[in-house]
């Protein structure tokens, strides 16, 4: 008699591996062969805290016999070697379409300044600390921080003249004793870190 019934789906998964400094952008294809039919797929990823971005983010129509591309923008927030996993799915049979292990190191940023910021236990306070822009020409800077829990960016975007200057507005909350947290710049375009300052977030109660 007849109990039980398996099915085995063996998949294959393509190794893909990045290296760089945390706070900066790397952008990856991912290259998938269409079918003989047309299908909507849809990319997805296993959890992380960093930061990751497909294009196109929503569902999209693999062309026949085709080579299709599906970019992958990744930004680490953290230092150390992570594994991630990223599939392309059909959006209606939900049958896996090709799979890749992302092997991810990110390295310490190298950073420009360093503030102490002091927090009351139970507080969040707001800071703003002035940047200047170096260039001859004006920027759109992006601002991202490694840690929201501890630092946010209230304004994530700003435009500086050429040689001109911002005030970068702050958000600090208690976590534990000192705490290192780092804000990222990167260019508006590129999404390459330009600058990075760490804050060092000393906890008073």
């Amino acid at each position: 008699q007849q109990h039980e019934i398996w099915k085995v789906v063996i998949q294959s998964r393509q190794r893909l591996d990045v290296h760089g400094p945390v706070g900066s952008s790397s952008l990856l294809d991912l290259v998938v062969q269409g079918d003989k039919f047309a299908r909507r797929a849809r990319a997805h990823a296993s959890y992380t805290t960093d930061q990751l971005n497909f294009t196109p983010d929503a569902p999209f129509q693999l062309v026949p016999g085709a080579y299709n591309r599906v970019s992958v923008r990744f930004s680490p927030v953290s230092v150390g070697t992570k594994r991630l996993q990223l599939n392309l799915v059909d959006v209606d049979s939900k049958e896996l379409i090709s799979s890749w292990i992302l092997t991810t190191t990110a390295t310490p940023p190298a950073v420009v300044r360093s503030y102490d910021v002091d927090v009351l236990d139970g507080h969040p306070i707001n800071k703003k600390i002035i940047f200047r822009n170096p260039w001859d020409i004006a920027r759109r800077f992006h601002l991202t921080s490694s840690d929201e829990s501890i630092m946010r960016v209230r304004v994530p975007a700003v435009e500086v003249a050429a040689h001109g200057s911002a005030y970068l507005r702050l958000w600090f909350n208690a976590g534990a004793d000192t705490e290192d947290v780092y804000l990222f710049l990167n260019d508006g375009l590129t999404g390459q870190n330009e600058e990075s300052f760490l804050f060092r977030v000393h906890v008073s109660r």
